[in-house]
Parts: structure tokens; C-alpha cells; sequence
């Protein structure tokens, strides 16, 4: 069977606006179906679209040069938390170890979070769009705008409070172009679960 052709060129964009009404639907009607729901739905768009997943092969070379990306962005953003958290200094790493349930979030942050999201926008429609800096900035627009919707319409938060989902276009361009350069997702998940980690661990800074 033929696939029409405005389907076959613009089926992408099709896909993302989809994934995130109902990832936002989930959220809103039901929430403890919007984590394993919306890897649900990001993993098997590209399986459906594309008849498989791409970016997921391994190289050790490409995942240490992403490791020492992450380190180093990373390491900066951590310094400017600390500067904003002032005379707190560490505490906050206390706070995390004495709680858990912090063990599920890197669980649910590395496999539900980061796989999924990269497996979607970097694997799928980054290479959908153009895996160029066009396309980096393009799928990071897309990236941003999906969590100030989901957050907005499925969460339920305010707007201003949500305008934060937005920020998420700086990090989604380095992981973007991790992928361009090094041809694997590895570095890009690393670098988003890494990320996450960081934001959680730091109270949302």
C-alpha cells in the first residue's frame, strides 16, 4: 500500500503533534499513565514510521567524547546552581541521599525520559528534518515547545511557572548536535539523563 504523499513528507510532524496531545491528555486524565505511556508512544513512532530505531549503535570513542561534554557543561551549570543557592552550598546532595525514592527517578529519568525522548526527537525527527544545524534547531524548538504544552495542558501548571519548559531548547541544541558530529544517541542520552539528574537533584535550579 501506497503512502500518501503529503503523509510521507510531513508524516514527522504528524507524529510529534500526536505524541504530544496525548502525552499532555495523559497527564491531565490520567497521570500514572504519562511516563510509561509517552515512552510508549516515542518509542513506537519511529518502529511505525521507519520500521525500526535508529542512532542506537555503539561506539566507545564517540561515548566518551559525549561523557566529557556532559562533564564539562555540566560541571558549569552545577557551579552557577551553587552561586544561586548561595550559603546552601552541598546540602541539597544530602537532601537527595536521604531520600530513595531519588533511586526511581534515575531509573525513570534514564529509561523513561532520556532513551525515549532522544529515541524520538534526535533519533526520529532530527533525522526526519536534517541532521544539520537547521535541523538541531528546528527539533529543539519542537523539544522546547513539547514540554511548555505538556506542562501547560497536561500537568496543569501555570503558564509562567512553565515558560521554565522552554529553556529546554539549550540543552536539546548540544544534544542535537552531539548527534550530528558523533552518529550515535549514546552521548545524547548520557547528556540527557545526566541533565535531568542535575535539575532534580538541585530542586528544579
Amino acid at each position: 500500500m501506497e503512502i500518501h504523499p503529503i503523509l510521507k513528507r510531513y508524516g514527522h510532524f504528524f507524529a510529534y503533534l500526536l505524541i504530544i496531545t496525548a502525552v499532555a491528555l495523559l497527564g491531565r486524565l490520567y497521570p500514572p499513565l504519562l511516563y510509561p505511556g509517552s515512552v510508549l508512544l516515542m518509542v513506537a513512532a519511529p518502529l511505525i514510521m521507519e520500521g525500526g530505531l535508529k542512532g542506537l549503535h555503539w561506539d566507545s570513542g564517540s561515548f566518551l567524547v559525549g561523557l566529557c561534554i556532559s562533564a564539562l557543561i555540566l560541571v558549569v551549570y552545577l557551579v552557577f546552581v551553587l552561586r544561586v543557592l548561595e550559603g546552601e552550598g552541598w546540602h541539597w546532595l544530602d537532601r537527595v541521599l536521604k531520600h530513595p525514592e531519588i533511586v526511581a527517578l534515575i531509573v525513570l529519568n534514564m529509561f523513561v525520559v532520556a532513551f525515549s525522548e532522544e529515541v524520538f526527537f534526535r533519533g526520529y525527527l532530527q533525522n526526519k528534518i536534517g541532521m544539520n544545524i537547521r535541523g538541531v534547531i528546528i527539533v529543539s524548538a519542537m523539544f522546547a515547545a513539547a514540554h511548555f504544552i505538556v506542562a501547560v495542558l497536561g500537568a496543569g501548571a501555570v503558564v509562567g511557572f512553565s515558560l521554565k519548559g522552554l529553556l529546554t531548547f539549550f540543552p536539546s541544541i548540544v544534544m542535537g548536535y552531539m548527534y550530528v558530529r558523533l552518529k550515535t544517541l549514546w552521548p545524547s542520552i548520557l547528556f540527557h539523563f545526566l541533565s535531568n539528574l542535575l535539575y532534580i537533584g538541585t530542586g528544579g535550579l
